[in-house]
């Protein structure tokens, strides 16, 4: 199901996105998680934030999460289920928080629909609410 059929990441639906910028420590933690780094590291930016948070950061939970959205789970018009991967999951205080890292993040209302998807696919699974479910996407400068 994974290797084949509709990504979360290049499905499109329609919606406002909401791409404020807001202040976290994120940001802060992922220079750290680079000046942490041996020059000599092989590891892509994506495996260094990830592993950086999940053994520093007590909030992460799990990293590089599959999930999948069935199509009779969407109104979008689709024959197979919708897949991906979610870069970090946090819990905090009883809520989820998806983060989508995106070294390259210019222009962040791109990845709305991703985001979107992801949430729906976690409210899916464990029947959480979605107003306790939250979304993120960051780089080294931004969270949105």
């Amino acid at each position: 199901m994974f290797l084949s059929g509709p990504r979360c990441y290049s499905t499109e639906i329609d919606q406002d996105p909401n791409t404020e910028e807001k202040d976290n420590l994120t940001t802060e933690l992922i220079q750290l998680a680079f000046n942490s780094q041996p020059k000599n590291s092989n590891k892509s930016p994506h495996e260094t934030v990830e592993e950086f948070f999940l053994i520093n950061d007590s909030t992460t939970v799990t990293t590089e999460l599959p999930v999948f959205i069935n199509p009779s789970e969407t109104a979008l018009n689709v024959d197979e289920p919708i897949t991906g991967h979610i870069d970090l999951i946090q819990i905090r205080y009883d809520d989820i928080y998806i983060l989508d890292y995106k070294p390259n993040l210019n222009y962040p209302e791109k990845h709305a629909s991703q985001l979107q998807l992801y949430q729906k696919a976690i409210q899916e699974r464990t029947s959480t609410p979605e107003d306790k479910i939250h979304t993120a996407v960051f780089n080294k400068h931004s969270y949105y």
